[in-house]
């Protein structure tokens, strides 16, 4: 069962008008709280698609960025080779008719500039929608973000009332049965009277199916929070 216990008392730091920080929640010295909307930033699947969103207009807004400068591609070549020359073996004393053999290593090294020239600005213009649409995609992901934690906050607020209003009608149904336990008892002794102990029953009765309705609101508003 979720722990939905009234704090004690908030205390949230003055911030300036605008829109809210990104974390209000922390401002509220709450634990509680926080656990349960930090538990729902973080499992909520539709702010993780928000999230791949993002990283994917990343992604292009550094490909549009990068398409408008030169583009470098550097490459290393390196082999080794053998070279056999005939009939030199008796000059360089390997014999008459021997074959004479050197080895050696050849290496490369290509550089390549590309550069498309952005005549009609198509590449800027390019640039800028795709950063457009990143700053769109972050500020997406931060008004969902606020939305999921004022949505969880009040969930939260529903349920610490419902409790209070449970724990109210356990007390006022303890307070009926003792009262009515008194007056038939008074009315056993012949002190009191028949419409006396009716009355005692019937708010008995109501403060006992106010505790049903309490129970069932208290439930839901814990079920909201799972």
């Amino acid at each position: 069962m979720l722990d939905v216990e009234p704090p004690q008392a908030w205390k949230a730091a003055r911030t300036p008008a605008g829109s809210p920080p990104q974390r209000w929640w922390e401002q509220l010295g709450e634990p509680r709280l926080t656990a349960l909307i930090e538990e729902a930033l973080a499992h909520n699947r539709s702010l993780q698609a928000t999230a791949a969103r993002i990283a994917e207009a990343a992604a292009e807004a550094r490909r549009a960025r990068g398409a408008r400068f030169p583009e470098l591609a550097a490459g290393a070549t390196g082999t080794r080779q053998r070279r056999n020359f005939v009939g030199f073996g008796d000059v360089f004393g390997a014999g008459r008719g021997g074959v004479l053999s050197t080895t050696f290593n050849q290496f490369g090294v290509s550089l390549d500039v590309s550069w498309e020239l952005d005549l009609w600005g198509r590449l800027a213009a390019a640039d800028r929608a795709a950063h457009a649409e990143l700053s769109a995609a972050r500020a997406e992901l931060d008004a969902a973000r606020l939305s999921l934690a004022g949505q969880t906050a009040k969930a939260w607020l529903a349920a610490v009332e419902a409790s209070e209003q449970l724990a109210l009608a356990e007390q006022t149904v303890a307070n009926y049965e003792a009262t009515a336990e008194r007056v038939a008892e008074r009315y056993r002794r012949g002190i009191g009277s028949p419409a006396d102990v009716r009355l005692a029953r019937a708010e008995l009765a109501e403060a006992r199916a106010l505790l049903e309705l309490r129970r069932r609101q208290a439930d839901g508003a814990r079920r909201q929070l799972e």
